[in-house]
């Protein structure tokens, strides 16, 4: 079949800024980045916010800077448990601040145990640092009204820190306590509170810290740089832990409640750009897509979308897409079987390509797995588009580029190129796409003519 998929009805910030070019235009660098060039940006970036809060609270264990009225370093546990630092860790990924410097080594224990100069202990600290703060920005809310009631804290769970086999300090595996030095490819777990899903993040180095004076146990930090597994990244990317309300109303402009249709005009066009009868290619020259359910579970929903034509030889048929907050994937039939399994459902997104990642913005791109090369799968133009239809006229369009997931979705075409033009709280106005069907290229355009989206 030549129709497929409209794949997309949009959503997008109204908010215009005015365009400037990456000539006059230099990214920000931290401050200790122009004055000491040799670190990274992101090492740099650590370091800074570091002297901030020597600035604010004062310097850890001295107190030199600062009043030390808002924060003391008394207050900090002694990371002298697994249990601990992984709580500590825990903690420092959802907001942390205090907690999240703590769990690192310090520079000058770092060089004092490896034997190293106390400025070659910070560059190499920092830089790990820096590394880590890639898994605790994956749990960064940007909007306040998007924290899920309770906030981060009532959503996960501390469930354990599992540490590897103890080594000496050069790698060996040790045989006695005392000898350990650090521990490698160590475990936090950590999980929903409402759900059975669980998720593993692991950190290769944890170094002991030996401390002077009897019966005193040695402190546990963390050396190294942090990896979320990718299950839980597409749980994250998805917007499962934000407010279910975002699915909702004008949060999340997209009409797809029960009852909503829009319908097409259908014009085809061949390889040398001549239009061509529907009748010749005993196609119909009408579409109607309809919402006929929404079933909601939790922070997803699962949109049973019913596609009808008016030609005698074409059979109806329906399309299953599944919405999060951030993400709308095509949902198939393993997909709607497991819905409700989340643990199941999130190995499912991590290999699936979504076709809308929200907010749309201009000038976005995701996706890339499906290129060899890495290049976006899905681009949101930069200029807005003014869009002509036979049920009017419509202003301040968004032109969605890209086909991925959407290829397959038609029997008779394969579709190698696909835009779909969209208007927000309105949906997919217009959609051109080009493709082969048996060994000939086609242009399809589909242009609105009608549509009802019944008041929420």
């Amino acid at each position: 079949m030549v129709f497929m998929s409209l794949g997309l009805f949009g959503a997008c910030d109204h908010a215009r800024q005015d365009d400037a070019s990456s000539d006059s235009v230099r990214p920000l660098q931290p401050l200790v980045y122009t004055e000491r060039p040799s670190r990274t940006p992101e090492a740099a970036e650590v370091r800074e916010r570091r002297l901030l809060r020597e600035l604010l609270y004062g310097a850890e264990h001295k107190g030199r800077w600062g009043p030390l009225k808002a924060e003391s370093s008394d207050d900090l546990p002694e990371l002298v448990s697994s249990e601990r630092l992984g709580r500590a860790l825990f903690e420092g990924l959802l907001g942390d601040d205090s907690l999240w410097d703590h769990i690192f080594v310090s520079s000058t224990d770092y060089a004092r145990l490896v034997r190293v100069d106390l400025e070659a202990a910070r560059d190499f600290v920092n830089r790990k640092q820096a590394d880590a703060l890639e898994a605790r920005r994956a749990f960064e809310i940007e909007r306040a009204s998007e924290q899920p009631r309770g906030g981060l804290n009532r959503l996960f769970t501390f469930e354990s820190l599992d540490l590897g086999r103890g080594r000496t300090l050069d790698g060996a595996f040790a045989d006695d306590e005392e000898r350990v030095a650090q521990h490698w490819d160590n475990t936090l777990t950590i999980g929903l509170a409402e759900g059975d899903a669980t998720f593993e993040i692991r950190i290769p180095k944890i170094l002991r810290l030996p401390r002077s004076g009897p019966h005193r146990s040695p402190l546990l930090r963390i050396a190294s740089d942090i990896h979320l597994e990718s299950r839980f990244y597409a749980f994250l990317q998805a917007g499962l832990h934000l407010k279910p309300k975002l699915l909702q109303g004008a949060e999340y402009p997209i009409p797809l409640e029960v009852g909503n249709y829009w319908r097409y005009r259908r014009h085809v066009f061949d390889d040398q750009d001549q239009r061509l009868t529907t009748v010749t290619l005993a196609e119909p020259d009408r579409t109607t897509i309809k919402v006929t359910s929404v079933d909601r579970y939790g922070t997803r929903r699962l949109v049973e979308l019913r596609f009808s034509y008016n030609a005698p030889d074409w059979s109806n048929h329906h399309e299953h897409w599944l919405l999060t907050p951030r993400r709308m994937y095509l949902c198939s039939r393993p997909c709607r079987r497991h819905v409700d399994d989340l643990d199941w459902l999130l190995s499912y997104l991590d290999r699936t390509e979504p076709i809308t990642q929200l907010p749309l913005e201009r000038g976005s791109s995701w996706g890339g797995t499906s290129t060899s090369d890495g290049t976006p799968t899905f681009r949101v133009a930069e200029a807005w588009h003014h869009v002509e239809t036979p049920s009017g006229r419509f202003f301040g369009a968004l032109a969605l580029e890209g086909v991925g997931p959407l290829a397959t979705r038609g029997a008779r075409l394969k579709v190698q190129q696909l835009t779909r033009q969209l208007v927000p709280g309105k949906g997919i106005v217009r959609r051109t796409y080009r493709g082969t069907y048996r060994r000939d290229s086609y242009r399809v355009v589909e242009s609105l003519i009608d549509y009802r989206i019944l008041p929420k």
